[in-house]
């Protein structure tokens, strides 16, 4: 007996049809970035400590993009006779039109909404899975939770990622990966309601082995009375050095940034103009096409940059966060770029970072002159010191 496509024929042309539509495709994605922007404290925790949290009148907006009603996905569910009805898993509405965009976009081969699809469907499963675990955080179960992470080896995803996003997102480009690279005959043609039965639950069983696994070391760890509480100073003798503090702030500020980084696709034209201005030597299309080649598959280059800036400007300076959003921030970096020092290693390697970027982007290849090229050099540092203000606003 031929295997059923219910789904397929039910929804994916309609897919199509709305996405054809510039207007839905951007609304898709102020949806996409939307769940992002209002979970940023979340997503750069690097603990499951906080609920993600799904507005009802967003996911209105998701479905509208899409042209289909949640309740016709439910039926079609119930109509396929490849799907049983204890199937807990395949009864959401949202597992499914966001597999099924993934397998869209594909096809199409715009890759990074693709990839976008996936992430954010990855993170309504993360969503759900960690409310079984974790239904309520108190300030104990937060300290309990800080000792597992602080205690664990980098064998375990969260603490080798360091973020839940960086979690969610390596997860999610691996299940990715193994789909369009094993399995990519499943996904052209009519996809069959089996295969989106098997991605959703490949999918799924990902984040619940790794909550899973961090649960039962967390349960170990609140029988056993163990809690870390990283609002404690640390006193070295002298001084009163919040030291743990300051690390999770660079860390939770830099996911913070990238959380929005990797939704955007392009630079943003004002801080483009606005760097231009200040550093009049780089010319508007040659800091385009640093930046370009950054959002190019590079992301992980501003990653890079966006920690060193941060634990320079925070540990360093000693400033406070809130200093990030003044002009201080910009100020002290710029002046702090221009240093020559063999022994401040933070300071080289985002030196080492801003040449491997201007070099590989051509823009290095193009500049004879060496003042132009260190102009460039500049505005580069500069944009990123915009993009991390602008981010953490």
């Amino acid at each position: 007996m031929a295997k059923a496509t219910v789904i397929y024929d039910r929804f994916y042309n309609r897919i199509d049809a709305a996405m054809k539509s510039t207007s839905k495709v951007t609304q898709l994605k102020q949806f996409y970035g939307e769940v992002i922007s209002r979970n940023n404290e979340a997503l750069s925790s690097i603990i499951p400590d906080k609920a993600i949290y799904m507005d009802p009148k967003i996911e209105k907006k998701f479905y509208d993009a899409l042209d289909i009603d949640p309740k016709e996905i439910l039926q079609a569910v119930k109509d396929s006779p490849d799907i049983e009805n204890h199937w807990h898993t395949i009864k959401n509405p949202m597992y499914i039109s966001l597999t099924l965009l993934m397998i869209y976009f594909y096809n199409v081969k715009k890759v990074e909404l693709a990839q976008q699809s996936i992430f954010i469907c990855s993170l309504y499963m993360y969503r759900n899975i960690r409310s079984k675990y974790f239904r309520r955080t108190s300030e104990a179960t937060v300290n309990v939770m800080n000792y597992t992470i602080s205690r664990l080896t980098y064998k375990n995803d969260i603490k080798k990622y360091g973020s839940i996003m960086n979690t969610l997102s390596k997860k999610s480009m691996n299940f990715y990966d193994n789909w369009v690279e094993t399995h990519k005959s499943e996904l052209t043609g009519k996809i069959l309601d089996d295969t989106i039965l098997r991605m959703i639950n490949d999918n799924h069983r990902r984040y619940v082995t790794l909550l899973n696994n961090f649960y039962a070391e967390f349960k170990k760890d609140s029988t056993e009375g163990n809690y870390l509480n990283v609002n404690v100073d640390i006193d070295d003798g002298d001084t009163y050095i919040q030291s743990d503090n300051v690390s999770f702030m660079v860390e939770k500020n830099t996911q913070a940034v990238m959380s929005k980084f990797i939704l955007t696709s392009y630079p943003n034209p004002d801080i483009l103009k606005h760097t231009c201005q200040i550093e009049p030597g780089c010319s508007i299309n040659n800091l385009r096409n640093m930046v370009m080649y950054l959002y190019d598959g590079h992301d992980k280059a501003v990653e890079r940059m966006t920690r060193l800036i941060l634990q320079i400007f925070l540990f360093d300076y000693k400033k406070n966060a809130e200093d990030i959003r003044s002009m201080d921030f910009i100020t002290t970096m710029r002046n702090h770029y221009k240093k020559q020092s063999v022994s401040d290693t933070n300071l080289n390697e985002l030196k080492d970072i801003i040449n491997e970027v201007v070099d590989k982007s051509g823009v290095g290849k193009k500049i004879s002159r060496a003042a132009t090229l260190n102009d460039c050099k500049r505005a580069l540092l500069l944009y990123i010191l915009f993009l991390i203000q602008r981010s953490l606003l």
